[in-house]
This record gives structure tokens, C-alpha cells and sequence, in this order.
């Protein structure tokens, strides 16, 4: 059994179960296993400048996963519920999931759902993709322009018999990280398939978390670059809280370039990771935001958005904004806020209201369109809400 983490302040069990056929095709609008609104559900407020569409969901599992895909067309959002608690007598702990809803008009419809459940949901490029390790590679559904298609074969990346852990993907080129079972330190495996061929070279990455958490380790491709993002297990360490980001030294990360240490961090996890327009590597590092002053990242600059300790039971999110600079969602104070940086080094933010409830153990996820259109989604057990800005800033 392996565990999972559902939110920054909870580690949760997971029994995996088979995935879905590996046919290709875009989602279809048919019935959906989430429930349908009913007419006492209230969608959840909404601040000033934004307008809220929700759908409800109620299930017994705790989210997992969540990421969405914003275009002029519209929106496709996924969603992944795990169960959660102990596996002992317990019999509310819920049955695994996977929920997409396309939002291109009132209300949010949902979708036959090709991403499945247990997958890694990760933003890539103006959407985002759903991974699955299906036994003999990695199966991946990508989401974008309100349409998800299946890629027509499987990734061979490396077979340990653990976790999947992470993965990225721009254009054919796909990474993926798992983890290395019996590793001592405990490490995770680079493999990376440049133009849709994976070669030979797969890098171990030591990392000294213990156990196989996602989350703890973050991955991201751009145009043949690849950078990674390691932190330890913040249960297991005290200070300094570091997370390290690590370069690979060619588009098959053959070999392993430049590390950088950033120490002095708040609570580095979860981690996710991204790059940006101009090739430089940012890393949300749960309340800091870590971005690089350069594509080699020979500097970075350390900004906190914010999120206070009781607000750990919502995930914060990542995501770029049409000027190509990073932009989080996060819960702050019982409300749900947007931090929009105000330069390119991302030294300061700016913090828009979004909406003024926050709910108990949730996922959010952040995206924006080339016209300022701004998106924040959160999924709990209650319901998937979708909130929208016209233009950036909001508010």
C-alpha cells in the first residue's frame, strides 16, 4: 500500500485500481457519476469583478487532483477523488473517481470522463494533461479547447513497481518521474522522451523524503528544456526547509546540469512547477514562491503569498497569467484569493479577493487566457466551483 497526499496537512492511503481503455477521441457530453445540482445546493459567493458556476459532487472520497484548461472557447475542468482514512473496518471511505465538467456555458456540464481515476492531473501548455501508469507505461489524456484526447500510445517509461510520481509533457516530449524502490537515500527516476522517443538515459534524482509521496517532487518541460524540483519530507525535518531545483543537461536528460538549493522556506510543500514563456523555472513551494532570475537559475528570488497555517486543508495552485508571469491561487484567512506577481522576478504580488468562503479540505487550480480572462476552480467533497474574472486584475 502506498501513501498519498490529498492536502498539505493530510497523508492519505490509496488503493489503486485499473485505469480506463486506452481508446483515443474527445470526451462526449454523456451522464456523468457526479450528482446533479439539486435544489437546495448554493453555489459558494462570489467576490466583486468575479462571477461563480458550480456544480455539485458528493462523494465519501477526499479530492485529490485538480486542474483545468481556460481558452476563449471556454473551460474544461477534471477532478480526482481518493479514499481517504484507514483501510481497517472503515466503510465511509468512498471509491476512487474521475469528474470533467466542460464550462462553455450555464451551468457547468459534465463529460464522460477519459481522465481516470489515481492520475496525476499536471498543467502543460494552454491545458493540462491526466497521466495514469497503466503497468506497461504511462497512458496520458491531454485537456485542452474544451476537448480531452488520449494520446494514441503509451509512454514505456521505467517499470519499478512504485509510484508515478510526476510528469510533464510539451508538444511529444514527455517526462516522467517514479520512485526507486529500496533506494537508500530514497530517490526518483528521470525518464524523459524528447520528440516521442524515449531513450535509455534515465537519471536518479536523490531527493531524502521517505515513502513515496507525490507532491514532494514536481517536474516541468519546455522546448527541450527540463528542469526538476526536490524537497525532503517536511514531517521528517526541521530547518532548514530547502527545496532544490535541478536542471537536466540536455532535452533527454542524460545528464543532470546545474542544482540549486533554496533554503529558508516557510513549508515547502506541496511543490509544483512550472516555466515560464521566457525559459525560466518557477516552483510554488506551499506559502513561497520560488522564481528563477534566469533559464539556468543562477539566481532566485523568494516571494510568500501568504497562506496561513489553518488554511492548509486547501492546496494552493499554480498557474502563468497572459503577461507570461506566475499567478497563484491560494486560501488566505477563510477566503480564497488570487496572487498575481507585479514584475517579472516576482517580488511582490498583488492579491485579489476571489471569493469569501473557503472550503474544508480542497484542491484548487489556476488558469488564464491571452486576453486577461482570469479562472480560479476549487473541488471538494460538496461540489466543483468555477470562478471567472473578465481581465486581469480582477476585482
Amino acid at each position: 500500500m502506498r501513501m498519498r497526499r490529498t492536502s498539505i496537512a493530510a497523508l492519505l492511503l490509496v488503493t489503486m485500481v485499473a485505469g480506463c481503455d486506452g481508446a483515443g477521441g474527445p470526451t462526449r457530453a454523456q451522464p456523468s457519476p457526479s450528482v446533479s445540482p439539486s435544489a437546495t445546493f448554493t453555489p459558494p459567493p462570489a467576490a466583486a469583478g468575479w462571477t461563480v458556476r458550480a456544480h455539485q459532487v458528493w462523494t465519501r472520497a477526499a479530492p485529490g487532483e485538480l486542474a483545468l484548461a481556460a481558452s476563449p472557447a471556454g473551460v474544461v475542468v477534471a477532478g480526482t477523488f481518493v479514499p481517504s482514512g484507514s483501510t481497517k473496518g472503515n466503510s465511509e471511505r468512498g471509491d476512487p473517481s474521475a469528474h470533467v465538467w466542460r464550462c462553455a456555458g450555464e451551468p457547468c456540464q459534465p463529460v464522460s470522463a477519459v481522465v481516470e481515476p489515481n492520475s496525476v492531473l499536471t498543467p502543460a501548455g494552454a491545458g493540462f494533461i491526466s497521466a495514469v501508469d497503466s503497468g506497461g507505461g504511462i497512458r496520458i489524456t491531454r485537456c485542452a479547447d474544451l476537448d480531452c484526447r488520449r494520446d494514441p500510445a503509451s509512454y514505456p517509461a521505467v517499470t519499478t513497481g512504485e509510484d508515478l510520481l510526476g510528469v510533464a509533457a510539451d508538444g511529444a516530449h514527455v517526462v516522467a518521474l517514479t520512485s526507486v524502490g529500496g533506494a537508500s537515500p530514497p530517490t526518483v527516476q528521470v525518464t524523459s522522451c524528447p520528440n516521442g522517443a524515449c531513450g535509455a538515459a534515465r537519471q536518479p534524482v536523490a531527493t531524502g523524503f521517505h515513502g513515496w509521496f507525490r507532491h514532494l517532487v514536481a517536474v516541468a518541460v519546455q522546448a527541450g528544456r527540463v528542469a526538476i524540483a526536490t524537497t525532503p519530507n517536511p514531517e521528517k525535518v526541521t530547518e532548514p526547509k530547502t527545496v532544490t531545483v535541478q536542471m537536466c543537461a540536455d532535452p533527454a536528460c542524460g545528464r543532470l546540469g546545474r542544482r540549486v538549493d533554496v533554503t529558508g522556506l516557510t513549508h515547502p510543500y506541496p511543490l509544483s512547477m512550472r516555466i515560464l514563456p521566457d525559459g525560466r523555472p518557477v516552483v510554488l513551494a506551499g506559502r513561497d514562491l520560488v522564481t528563477c532570475t534566469d533559464p539556468a537559475c543562477s539566481g532566485t528570488v523568494v516571494t510568500p503569498i501568504g497562506v496561513r497555517e489553518q488554511d492548509d486543508f486547501v492546496t494552493p495552485a499554480l498557474g502563468i497569467g497572459p503577461a507570461g508571469l506566475p499567478i497563484v491561487a491560494a486560501a488566505t484567512a477563510g477566503t480564497v484569493r488570487l496572487h498575481t506577481c507585479t514584475d517579472r522576478l516576482c517580488r511582490t504580488t498583488t492579491g485579489t479577493l476571489v471569493s469569501t468562503t473557503t472550503p474544508r479540505s480542497a484542491e484548487l487550480a489556476v488558469g488564464a487566457t491571452a486576453d486577461g480572462t482570469a479562472y480560479v476552480a476549487w473541488l471538494s467533497r460538496e461540489a466543483m466551483a468555477l470562478f471567472r474574472c473578465a481581465r486581469l486584475p480582477c476585482g
